[in-house]
């Protein structure tokens, strides 16, 4: 989602607009990309790379990260790296449609689940479900009765700045032999059970396990543009950075032995990644500070307004606060954007799409289909004020009447 001219930092009571997320920037962010120029390292190389990688292998609590030019590239790459094309990935019904398009560029069958109904992740009882009434078991792995496809590959979108039930997901994945991808965009910075999601065990019998996440300029961390694919197979990793950097054998020579590709990250875009993520928490603390007041200001005004309810084992990092009302979402969106107030749309569910509809699969995603209708992210950048968030409540209120 790019900013539009509605995303420039002003805002309050003043009828000024407000807009969607906007990037929280600093002073170091300014001082660091200024070192990088004065450094000359500024493509795909220098000190800031390994910074900034070692940084985020921390954060999301795995032993390496490999930095790219978009999230879209480590979803690539990941599906790559799974390397079991023909076969089938399970996924969320609705986000984003990055990672369902990596998957069939990876020549893989994306195959929906619809989302829980209390905490918008991904339905594990859904998933367990399906696994137990329409597949059956095959020397190895699982494939499903109607169509022979093998399953390889679970992936996990972790939604709003929230987390899936990930010992729970990792547990289906053990049984069935299960590769899974976690699509962290939305969730740096949360733990789960008071770990990074990257620290929770995976038990004997799962496959690999990846994780990629994204930096664009409305994630909670920005590089302007960029991503990251993150591990702990050194051996994967390593294959990772090959690959991504155009699989050459020799640095003096252009010999290469695989059909790499340039997927880097430049030593530019990650110095403004670290001062970002020297500043992860505080933007983390402030942006739940925002959803916090949204989940109580709305339903006193909108009873009927829903908010996606937390695990308690989840501290989200209120990524992009959403609220479900208790009717359309379109005609109360356009109100707010006529007001100079950026609300967004929730992404169309997959299956819907006439590019996926061939893969929807069995069931249907009565869960993600209301979302869509019903739900709307609001501005949820890390220096909104009290008085913007005031400003939009009070729009909502007065679109719904």
């Amino acid at each position: 989602m790019q900013a539009s001219p509605l995303t420039h930092r002003t805002g309050g009571h003043d009828g000024a607009p407000i807009g969607n997320h906007l990037p929280s920037l600093g002073a170091a962010e300014s001082r660091y990309v200024a070192e990088a120029l004065a450094s000359g390292w500024i493509s795909y190389a220098g000190p800031y790379v390994a910074r900034f990688e070692q940084q985020l292998a921390a954060a999301l609590g795995f032993e390496q990260a490999v930095s790219l030019a978009s999230g879209t590239c480590a979803l690539q790459l990941a599906f790559e790296l799974i390397d079991a094309p023909g076969t089938g990935v399970l996924m969320p019904a609705l986000t984003f449609a990055a990672p369902a398009s990596a998957i069939v560029r990876a020549g893989m069958t994306p195959i929906f689940v619809d989302l829980a109904a209390g905490d918008w992740q991904l339905d594990a009882r859904r998933l367990e479900v399906f696994l137990a009434e329409r597949c059956r078991p095959v020397d190895g792995g699982i494939e499903e009765r109607d169509t022979g496809r093998i399953i390889s590959t679970l992936c996990v979108v972790h939604l709003f700045g929230g987390l899936a039930d990930i010992d729970r997901l990792h547990a289906i994945a053990a049984r069935h032999g299960l590769h899974v991808v976690h699509d962290m965009a939305q969730c740096l910075g949360a733990s789960f059970a008071g770990e990074a999601p990257g620290r929770r065990s995976v038990p004997a019998g799962a496959g690999h396990v990846l994780a990629t996440t994204s930096f664009n300029a409305n994630k909670i961390v920005t590089t302007g543009a960029g991503g990251a694919l993150l591990g702990n197979d050194p051996a994967l990793i390593a294959r990772a950075r090959h690959v991504s950097s155009t699989a050459k054998t020799n640095p003096y020579s252009f010999e290469h032995d695989a059909y790499g590709l340039n997927l880097r990250m430049s030593n530019l875009c990650a110095a403004l990644g670290v001062a970002q993520l020297e500043r992860l928490e505080t933007m983390r603390q402030a942006k739940r500070r925002i959803d916090r007041r949204y989940r109580e200001a709305i339903p006193r005004l909108m009873p009927a307004a829903r908010f996606a309810i937390l695990d308690p084992r989840v501290e989200d990092n209120a990524w992009m606060s959403t609220v479900r009302l208790p009717g359309p979402a379109e005609p109360v969106i356009r109100a707010l954007q006529a007001d100079s107030i950026q609300v967004r749309p929730l992404w169309v569910p997959l299956p819907d799409l006439p590019i996926y509809r061939g893969f929807a699969g069995p069931g249907a995603f009565e869960v993600a289909d209301d979302l869509w209708r019903r739900a709307m992210m609001l501005p949820s950048g890390a220096d909104l004020t009290d008085a913007q968030v005031d400003r939009v409540v009070d729009a909502i209120a007065g679109a719904c009447r």
